[in-house]
């Protein structure tokens, strides 16, 4: 074989195991890649699989005879069994909200096998503390996804309906944005956050029309929630102009 068709044949291999050594490209949470589905306005019930139904109605049972609330270890079985499959999907992410609600209010459950099967369960004290971690960590693995996670935030951002959800997303997005300013000052003009928020507004212009106002909204108070926390020593300017033009209140 020819000298050429040597380096041919090698480059050909050396492609090969490259490209098949190549992770798979991170993608949105399955759950979350519909956020209408996912997130429902607050109704004080909640739609499940008939395991997790099972699970809840024990609880629920217990708990209206006793009232002895759910255990760390039983609210750590109940995500478990949601998280059985190695996924969140809407419906179980809309029980991982509703049982992480600081509402006192009675939730009802209904079975998706059989929607004539009805309990009724408190959020717990156990709930919020272990869900949501877990709800953050979902929109964590958003925000981390760069470009590709973008117009999910900005759709979830622009649920005006959803003051919950909103501020568990300000509260992810701006621990990151944090990190960033605190590596900004005066003496590098602070161009780590400058191309954060380049970076995320150019990002912002190229989803959906109708979700843009979400995600400009997201940019600016994580922004804003970071220069408060650290006694607004943060140039205002750095920031402001990410707000929308309709923008009124803080």
């Amino acid at each position: 074989m020819r000298t050429g068709a040597l380096l041919a044949a090698a480059l050909a291999i050396t492609t090969c195991i490259t490209l098949s050594a190549q992770p798979a490209a991170a993608k949105v949470p399955e759950g979350l890649r519909d956020i209408a589905r996912a997130y429902p306005a607050p109704d004080a019930q909640m739609t499940v699989s008939r395991p997790l139904w099972d699970y809840l109605a024990s609880l629920s049972r217990r708990h209206a005879s006793t009232f002895v609330a759910p255990t760390q270890a039983e609210s750590n079985a109940l995500l478990a069994l949601a998280k059985k499959d190695g996924k969140l999907d809407a419906s179980e992410i809309d029980m991982l909200e509703e049982l992480s609600s600081d509402v006192t209010r009675s939730m009802s459950i209904i079975c998706s096998d059989d929607p004539s099967l009805r309990v009724s369960l408190g959020p717990f004290t156990v709930f919020i503390n272990t869900f949501n971690p877990e709800l953050d960590a979902l929109w964590l693995s958003v925000w981390n996804l760069g470009e590709e996670g973008w117009p999910t935030l900005a759709e979830a951002y622009g649920r005006e309906d959803l003051p919950r959800l909103r501020e568990r997303i300000t509260r992810v997005a701006s621990a990151q944005v944090g990190k960033v300013a605190g590596q900004s000052s005066m003496s590098n003009r602070y161009q780590p956050l400058r191309d954060l928020l380049g970076e995320r507004y150019g990002w912002n212009n190229a989803v959906a029309a109708e979700h843009q106002r979400g995600g400009r909204l997201l940019l600016f108070r994580a922004t804003e929630r970071v220069d408060r926390t650290n006694g607004d020593t943060m140039p205002n300017f750095l920031y402001d102009w990410t707000k929308p033009s309709d923008y009124l209140v803080g």
